[in-house]
């Protein structure tokens, strides 16, 4: 996978995950 494979799977929505990065459809962190 490309880095911007990857990017593209990451969300930041104020209303999900208190507006942390999380995987799209899924409430897990990303954690860096």
């Amino acid at each position: 996978m490309t880095k911007q494979e990857l990017l593209s799977r990451i969300s930041i929505d104020p209303k999900v995950c208190f507006g942390k990065p999380c995987i799209k459809g899924h409430r897990i962190w990303v954690s860096l």
